[in-house]
């Protein structure tokens, strides 16, 4: 399983934003994140 630092990481490269019940993410500078519905 990928950590959160390498999803940010990708996030980042990518300019995605990151889905996911795991709010960790905010963590992370400059990684959006957002709840699924």
């Amino acid at each position: 399983m990928a950590s959160d630092a390498h999803l940010a990481a990708i996030a980042l490269e990518h300019d995605a934003t990151v889905v996911s019940f795991d709010r960790d993410f905010g963590r992370f500078e400059g990684v959006r994140s957002q709840v699924p519905a």
